[in-house]
């Protein structure tokens, strides 16, 4: 069975943050959610979870790439290699700043 082209799209809103995948009509073909809690900023004010958030994204993504069911749409452009490889290279530098 061949892989179904999609379009990958993260909805990243107040409380829920969700991915989709659409297929070339437009149709749902799959999605997951999830929600963070907001965390207190440096003056107390409730804060988007960055890094869990850049977390959930990198997985969620990664997990979608490899899908033997989908195909996301220009997954192999330069671009996207580039954006994949920068946002591994973050991760990998967050993790390390984050245990020193």
């Amino acid at each position: 069975m061949s892989k179904i082209p999609v379009t990958a799209v993260f909805d990243i809103g107040k409380t829920n943050k969700k991915f989709f995948l659409f297929d070339e009509n437009l149709k749902e073909v799959f999605n997951t959610y999830t929600r963070l809690d907001a965390i207190p900023d440096e003056d107390g004010f409730p804060s988007e979870p960055v890094l869990p958030l850049r977390e959930w994204m990198l997985k969620t993504f990664k997990e979608a790439l490899s899908s033997p069911d989908f195909d996301i749409k220009n997954s192999t452009s330069p671009d996207m290699e580039l954006l994949l490889s920068r946002l591994t290279m973050q991760e990998n530098q967050s993790r390390h700043c984050m245990t020193t």
